[in-house]
């Protein structure tokens, strides 16, 4: 015949029954004693993952140097956001906002392969084309239970899509065969020298000779040149409109030449830019 056995806690009430009826009350740390083996087999197990862990082996460095090309690649074309600022792609790629490139037992070199367009109006868009390689050091940890990685490298390549006056955008490419990296010139900026050049032209000019002096004291392209005479007043500007580099110039008419302050925020697209309206009707 099978016989049942009590379970345990039925049996440790059965002999707190017996032991009441006996006279005498059962020492309470009988009680707890199987759980007191049970809390230890706990901290046993609690151990024992820790030793395991340990024994996991280290990280695999070329997934951690991919995950990194990732991580980059993403935080890029959050750097470009939104783009507002007209110019050629080389520019663009010149004053790009790259990310932290050194990180904990890793660092990576971020390279321009290669660019095209020009942002001139709405729906303009450049691309660049750039490769992102992270390489990763061997670490081994000095403390018990701690993980370190081996070495590892990853290169990929990415082509990000910058549309004037919208979101950057960006998809990864296969990296072009034997592709060299390129340095990109950045935007050229007002002359060093600009303010003589205006105070030399604003010294000899009349009103009718004023706006061809100034444009003859810049030949530069990229310069933009706009005068006026206001209530008597040679007026001059100057710039550089992607940079927000200008010089606004005046001469009196009693042949004092001056150069008047003006809000910086005035040059962002949109707003007056760089012209003599800085001078003659500034915002209020």
């Amino acid at each position: 015949m099978l016989t049942m056995r009590p379970s345990r806690h039925v049996a440790s009430t059965l002999a707190d029954e017996r032991a009441a009826r006996a006279g005498r009350r059962r020492h309470p740390a009988a009680r707890f004693r199987r759980v007191g083996l049970v809390g230890r087999s706990g901290l046993v197990g609690l151990v024992l993952v820790g030793l395991l862990a340990g024994c996991a082996g280290p990280a695999d460095g070329r997934e951690i140097a991919e995950d990194e090309t990732s991580r980059l690649a993403e935080q890029l074309a959050d750097n470009f956001g939104y783009v507002r600022w007209p110019g050629k792609a080389e520019w663009l790629a010149a004053e790009a906002p790259l990310p932290d490139t050194r990180g904990e037992h890793w660092d990576a070199q971020i390279d321009f392969l290669d660019w095209s367009g020009e942002l001139v109006a709405p729906g303009d868009v450049v691309t660049l084309v750039v490769r992102i390689t992270v390489t990763v050091d061997e670490f081994r940890p000095d403390t018990f239970g701690g993980r370190g990685q081996t070495a590892g490298s990853a290169g990929r390549c990415f082509r990000y899509h910058l549309p004037l006056y919208a979101q950057a955008e960006y998809d990864e490419i296969d990296c072009p065969a034997d592709a060299t990296p390129r340095q990109p010139t950045p935007a050229p900026s007002l002359p060093d020298d600009a303010r003589d050049r205006v105070a030399t032209v604003l010294a000899e000019a009349t009103p009718q000779s004023l706006d061809a002096q100034v444009r003859a004291a810049f030949p530069e392209p990229y310069v933009t040149v706009d005068t006026t005479v206001h209530e008597g007043t040679l007026v001059v500007a100057v710039g550089v409109p992607r940079e927000r580099d200008c010089v606004v110039a005046i001469r009196t008419p009693d042949g004092e030449i001056g150069y008047p302050s003006f809000d910086r925020d005035w040059l962002w697209p949109g707003e007056l830019g760089c012209t003599t309206n800085l001078y003659t009707s500034p915002p209020l």
